[in-house]
């Protein structure tokens, strides 16, 4: 099954969310409902006859906007994606690999500030698709900046020491 498919516990996913990782329910509640498959895209919006344009990709214009499609397979995306396994590498964990996008999915690290990054990361990615904007790193910085405010004091050093 693909990950999309698989069936999850989702009082176990917000109570590990919140006292593990985050003290931001805001990144806590849209992982929470992008892990239960209740979040919003593109291609719900146009079946609810809310978005009456297209269902397709706002980024790609060739597929139909769906999770999986937003969060694993838009090219536009995947670029973003790699550039925060960048930041990563670099800044935090140099032996960090997550070829089966795993830790990225489900913010299952032992690192609670990678953790911390992935949930900004797809945060941003959900605001960025749903606005149709095109992505941008320094608004994704300051998104991240932004969700700081009363987090944990080492997720907000070690963001500190990435984006002074």
């Amino acid at each position: 099954k693909q990950w999309y498919q698989r069936r999850v516990r989702g009082s176990l996913v917000f109570q590990t969310m919140y006292w593990t990782y985050t003290n931001n329910l805001k990144l806590v509640q849209f992982q929470y409902k992008l892990l239960l498959r209740i979040s919003t895209c593109r291609y719900m919006r146009y079946k609810m006859k809310i978005d009456q344009v297209s269902e397709n990709c706002y980024n790609c214009n060739v597929v139909a906007e769906t999770l999986p499609h937003i969060f694993l397979e838009c090219p536009i995306s995947k670029l973003f994606i790699a550039q925060v396994k960048r930041i990563i590498v670099e800044n935090i964990d140099s032996t960090y690999n997550d070829d089966s996008r795993i830790y990225y999915l489900t913010c299952s690290h032992t690192n609670p500030s990678i953790n911390f990054i992935w949930v900004a990361a797809k945060y941003y990615i959900s605001l960025t698709f749903q606005k149709q904007k095109t992505f941008n790193w320094s608004a994704f910085v300051n998104l991240t900046r932004s969700l700081l405010v009363g987090e944990k004091p080492e997720i907000v050093s070690t963001i500190n020491n990435i984006w002074p």
